[in-house]
């Protein structure tokens, strides 16, 4: 998941070995030098880094003459290899560790509470999303009704018409002739009077 990638921290862009050695000569512990320079800003990998380095170099010796190192050569790199993993055990790892952990942890509870949020807000809006769209369905439907028992009454206007007209088309039939006959008549009238 996305919210477990390592992510780097910024530092200061230096190892602050100098540092740690002053302090580890001036008495302070370990967890007391790596909450100073947390607050100095430096990341979690560079007080590692310094921590290491100073370590190797306080475990290095003043350079011997050639008789010392014989007999001794054996027995220093027991007790430089013995002093460097009791200094390195008791380096608060776990110190890190909790604290990135914490870190993350707190961002993916915030993420969740985040999302958890928006997705209560999105539920809200898509419940009064259905109520509208059901609120404008059943007006349609009103319309609809409406529109079709209007549909249907002046469907039966055109047909009572329909009959009217058909009425008027018969009764005109049968009075056309009657009245062309009776047209005819009176022209001959009027032009018999005319001639006269």
């Amino acid at each position: 998941m996305a919210f477990f990638l390592k992510k780097e921290a910024k530092g200061k862009g230096f190892v602050p070995t100098d540092k740690v050695k002053e302090m580890m000569k001036k008495g302070f512990m370990e967890h007391e030098i790596v909450e100073a320079l947390r607050k100095e800003g430096f990341s979690p990998e560079e007080i590692d880094k310094a921590f290491v380095e100073a370590l190797k170099e306080k475990s290095k010796p003043p350079l011997p003459t050639v008789e010392e190192i014989k007999p001794k050569e054996e027995e220093k790199k027991k007790e430089e290899s013995s002093s460097v993993v009791e200094e390195l055990s008791s380096y608060p790892v776990e110190e890190y560790v909790n604290a990135v952990v914490e870190a993350r942890v707190s961002e993916v509870e915030r993420r969740i509470s985040m999302l958890e949020s928006r997705i209560e807000e999105l539920s809200r809006r898509l419940e009064n999303l259905s109520r509208n769209v059901d609120s404008l369905w059943r007006g349609r439907e009103k319309e609809s009704e409406k529109l079709i028992s209007k549909i249907d009454e002046l469907s039966e206007r055109i047909n009572v018409l329909t009959t009217k007209i058909s009425a008027f088309e018969r009764a005109f039939r049968e009075t056309f002739p009657a009245l062309i006959e009776s047209v005819r008549s009176l022209s001959y009238l009027v032009e018999a009077l005319r001639k006269t």
